[in-house]
């Protein structure tokens, strides 16, 4: 597993159609400055060579923060671009033959709903989990919301990573800190947000806050976030 993955607080997942077309370019560059530690390239329905030459403009500012730079779904894409690595959702190749695919040089995030899924993943090549979503979103085909509690419960069973996902942003994202995930993984709330650095900023703000709780260092202010039980 890439000892960076747990140092990921935010991911920032890509999707022109919410940032409003903007150049996507120096979207990446300003969700960077604000300090996400992965970006993840998902564009669903770019075509390969669009997709390929965007890429590659991405990765390289990517690359100039040191943060890591995934691609969603396409694992042809993310060989030609040598990108970190790919994460895939059960509707995609499976994951042991991604795994084969991609060798074990390679980042694989998975996404799963349940502590089955996260055990089934970990035992067959995955680096790290994608739980969610957690609260309700209006991402096409994410499902019903899983909330904290199911989080809670894959995050003791199984040790891996576990980005958080879906429906997340400044009044509750240190819930799902507080109930187990290392990071969260977001896209509307920054892609779609004015200034998306100072979005970012704040965003790992409060993720930093919480995991200082978890420690004792110091409380959080407000309601205790250990909910969805």
């Amino acid at each position: 597993m890439n000892k960076r993955l747990r140092e990921v607080n935010i991911c920032v997942i890509t999707d022109q159609r919410i940032a409003a077309h903007q150049d996507l370019q120096e979207v990446v560059r300003q969700v960077l400055l604000g300090g996400a530690e992965m970006v993840q390239f998902r564009e669903k329905s770019m075509g390969d060579r669009a997709f390929y030459n965007l890429g590659l403009r991405l990765k390289k500012v990517v690359r100039k923060f040191g943060a890591l730079f995934m691609i969603d779904d396409r694992v042809d894409q993310a060989l030609a671009l040598e990108a970190d690595g790919v994460h895939i959702g059960q509707e995609d190749l499976p994951l042991p033959l991604v795994r084969k695919i991609l060798g074990p040089g390679k980042i694989i995030g998975y996404s799963v709903k349940s502590v089955a899924d996260a055990q089934w993943a970990y035992e067959n090549g995955a680096d790290y989990l994608g739980v969610g979503p957690i609260y309700q979103t209006s991402t096409k085909d994410a499902g019903p919301s899983l909330g904290v509690g199911v989080l809670r419960r894959i995050t003791k069973a199984v040790g891996l990573p576990v980005l958080a996902i879906g429906g997340i942003d400044e009044d509750n994202v240190q819930a799902p800190i507080i109930n187990g995930a290392g990071g969260v993984a977001v896209i509307s709330s920054v892609m779609g947000a004015p200034d998306k650095k100072a979005k970012v900023q704040r965003l790992k703000g409060k993720v930093i806050e919480a995991k200082r709780a978890l420690r004792g260092d110091r409380p959080l202010p407000g309601d205790d976030p250990l909910v969805g039980r």
